[in-house]
C-alpha cells in the first residue's frame, strides 16, 4: 500500500479552490468589460477547477487497497484524471480558437479595455504567486500530479499576463489614428490564446496516453534487460523472460527465470534470496512497484 501524502492532498485541495475563487473572478470581470477572451479565460478556470478536484479524489484513491472490482488498486485512474484534464483544456482552446475567427469575421465588438486590465493584472499577481508556491512544493516532494497542476497554473499566468499586455495596448490605441483595430482586439487576444494553449495541452496529453495504451517506457526495459542478463550469466541460468507495464505511478515487473533441471536447490530459501538479489539489482523499491518473480525449469511457463 503506497501511504497517504497529506502535502499532495492539501496542495491539490487548495489549488483547486484558488483556481475556483479565479473562476469567479474572471467571469464577474468578463461580463463587466463585456470580453470574450476573459469569460474564456473564465471558462478555462472552471474546467481547470473541476478537473482539479478529480485529481484530488484521484490522490485520495491511489493510496488504497485494492478492492473486488479494482485488485491492484486504483492506480489507474491517475493517467485517465490527467488525460481528462489536458483532453478538456485542449478543446477548450480549439472552441476559443474557432469563436475568435467567428468574431474577427464579424467586425469584432468594442470592450471596456481599462476594466479588462484591472482583471487581467489581478489574476496575473495571483496566478504567478501560485505557481511559484506549487512548484517549490512539487519539487520537493516529486508529485507528478501536483506537476501537471503546476503547469496548469503557468498556462493560465501566461494567458493573463499576455491579456494585460494587450488589453493595456489597445486602451493605449483608443484615441489615435489606430482606434479603429480596437474592436478587433479582443477576438484576436482569443486566437492567440488558444495559440498559446494548444501545445501545452499536447504536451501534458503525451505522457498521460503512453500510461494508458501501457507503452513500456525504454529506459526502465533496458534497465531491467542489463540486471536480468547479468544475473543469469553469474548464476548459470538458462535464460529469463520480462514484462514491464506502467500505469501513472505504479510499475508492474514481471520476471519468468528458466533454471537447468540440475540446477542445485537446497531448500525453498534459495529461490527467495535470488529474488531479494534480482529486487536489489533492480534498484530501489518504491511503493508504486509491483514485483513478481518466478522459476520454472519448463520454458513453456518462462513465456
Amino acid at each position: 500500500m503506497n501511504p497517504q501524502n497529506p502535502i499532495e492532498l492539501r496542495l491539490l485541495k487548495q489549488s483547486t479552490i484558488v483556481m475556483a475563487l479565479v473562476a469567479l473572478i474572471d467571469t464577474v470581470f468578463g461580463i463587466a468589460a463585456a470580453s470574450q477572451s476573459i469569460l474564456f479565460d473564465g471558462l478555462f478556470s472552471a474546467v481547470a477547477a473541476a478537473i482539479k478536484m478529480l485529481m484530488f479524489i484521484t490522490a485520495r484513491l491511489i493510496p488504497r487497497e485494492g478492492s473486488p472490482r479494482f485488485q491492484y488498486g486504483y492506480w489507474h485512474l491517475e493517467p485517465i484524471a490527467l488525460l481528462v484534464e489536458s483532453g478538456f483544456l485542449l478543446v477548450l482552446a480549439i472552441y476559443a480558437m474557432t469563436s475568435g475567427i467567428v468574431g474577427v469575421m464579424s467586425g469584432g465588438h468594442t470592450i471596456d479595455f481599462g476594466i479588462a486590465a484591472v482583471y487581467a493584472a489581478v489574476c496575473a499577481l495571483v496566478e504567478l504567486s501560485y505557481f511559484f508556491y506549487l512548484r517549490h512544493w512539487g519539487q520537493r516532494i516529486g508529485s507528478l500530479m501536483v506537476r501537471y497542476d503546476t503547469a496548469s497554473w503557468l498556462m493560465d499566468a501566461i494567458l493573463s499576463l499576455g491579456l494585460l499586455i494587450s488589453f493595456v495596448g489597445a486602451w493605449a490605441l483608443s484615441n489615435t489614428r489606430l482606434g479603429w483595430i480596437t474592436p478587433y482586439l479582443d477576438p484576436i487576444i482569443l486566437m492567440a490564446a488558444a495559440l498559446f494553449l494548444i501545445p501545452g495541452c499536447f504536451k501534458m496529453l503525451k505522457p498521460a496516453l503512453r500510461d494508458i495504451l501501457e507503452i513500456v517506457p525504454r529506459e526502465r526495459d533496458e534497465q531491467v534487460q542489463a540486471a536480468m542478463s547479468a544475473f543469469v550469466a553469474e548464476h548459470g541460468l538458462s535464460g529469463y523472460t520480462s514484462y514491464i507495464q506502467k500505469s501513472g505511478r505504479a510499475l508492474f515487473i514481471e520476471i519468468n527465470v528458466l533454471v537447468p533441471l540440475d540446477y542445485p536447490i537446497d531448500t525453498i530459501d534459495t529461490f527467495d534470496q535470488l529474488r531479494y538479489e534480482i529486487a536489489d539489482r533492480l534498484g530501489e523499491d518504491t511503493p508504486g512497484r509491483w514485483l513478481t518473480i518466478t522459476f520454472t525449469g519448463d520454458r513453456y511457463w518462462a513465456d
